[in-house]
């Protein structure tokens, strides 16, 4: 498993181009990375590299190799594939697209996180560091205030609505199934 941290993402903050840059394409990235078919940085552009990594990925899958990250890809690629960021809360000893989009997002900011799509205690570390420094509650969880504060109003990250019961946020299922079901049928696939 090949780790990049900050330091590998930090020097694209200070370009004009960082800020047309998409977070979710950088989920793909850590995914196709995984697979052994990317090996650019994780920097959220959709530059050739990706695109050819992505098609890559779509040929061996058996799918239309036409590198867009659309649900079909998403879905091939496993649990780095879903759920798109903002679909759930995330915490430690989550997996998925979302969690390196959060790792991603956090190391923009200057956190040393590894970019992996695991939430572990260097993750969650980072996440309450940015918590703090963003007055927001402490905690280490990336909930719906967090969520929404990482977004920062761009489209792409919108966080989904999360549903409150007396018990909490919870929807009666396990989260990933419902993150994953929502973004597998009710979402459109975008372009890298």
């Amino acid at each position: 498993m090949v780790v990049l941290c900050a330091a590998g993402v930090a020097a694209f903050s200070s370009t004009p181009a960082a800020l047309a840059l998409n977070p979710q394409t950088a989920g793909l990235q850590v995914a196709l990375r995984a697979y052994g078919l990317y090996g650019g940085a994780i920097d959220g552009a959709a530059g050739p590299k990706t695109v050819a990594a992505t098609k890559a990925f779509q040929r061996r899958a058996g799918l239309v190799a036409d590198g867009r990250a659309g649900r079909g890809t998403r879905l091939a690629l496993g649990p780095l594939g879903y759920p798109l960021f903002g679909r759930r809360v995330l915490r430690i000893g989550a997996v998925g697209w979302d969690v390196s989009v959060l790792q991603f997002l956090l190391a923009r900011r200057g956190a040393l996180v590894p970019l992996d799509g695991y939430f572990d205690r260097p993750t969650a570390r980072a996440l309450r560091r940015y918590q703090r420094a963003r007055r927001l509650h402490v905690d280490g969880v990336a909930g719906p205030h967090t969520l929404r504060a990482l977004a920062r109003g761009r489209p792409e990250l919108a966080p989904a609505r999360l549903v409150r019961t007396s018990a909490g946020l919870d929807t009666g299922f396990r989260p990933e199934l419902v993150a994953f079901l929502a973004d597998v049928f009710a979402l459109p696939s975008w372009s890298v």
